[in-house]
């Protein structure tokens, strides 16, 4: 493989970062060059799939917490896995068809990917 440019970024970021994301158009070489790059390290992908994140502070839930996860949603259309809102409280639970997860138990929650 021809190194490239993007490659020698990403190691630099993987340096001073403990997560780096790799994003572009469709088959664009992302997985390539994350096969390549993080050879030794692990790596997630989910297949195409979109994971809407929101992440507040707020050890209490709002009606406003759920808006921008419903536009993202629109907007990535099919492609969007079951959206997920981290917040400051400790409860698991569904509410308006989102995933919402404590600060706590988010990272065991997540999906995991290939």
């Amino acid at each position: 493989m021809i190194e490239r440019e993007a490659a020698r970024t990403i190691r630099r970021l993987m340096k001073g970062f403990p997560i780096v994301t790799l994003t572009g158009p469709r088959q664009s070489g992302k997985t390539t060059l994350a096969r390549a790059v993080m050879a030794d390290r692990p790596y997630t992908s989910l297949g195409g799939r979109l994971l809407p994140v929101e992440i507040k502070s707020g050890k209490t839930i709002g009606p406003s917490f759920f808006a921008g996860l419903r536009k993202w949603v629109a907007l990535a259309g099919e492609a969007a896995m079951e959206p997920v809102l981290v917040y400051g409280g400790e409860g698991s639970f569904r509410q308006a068809g989102v995933r919402v997860l404590g600060w706590r138990k988010s990272p065991a929650a997540l999906p995991k990917g290939s």
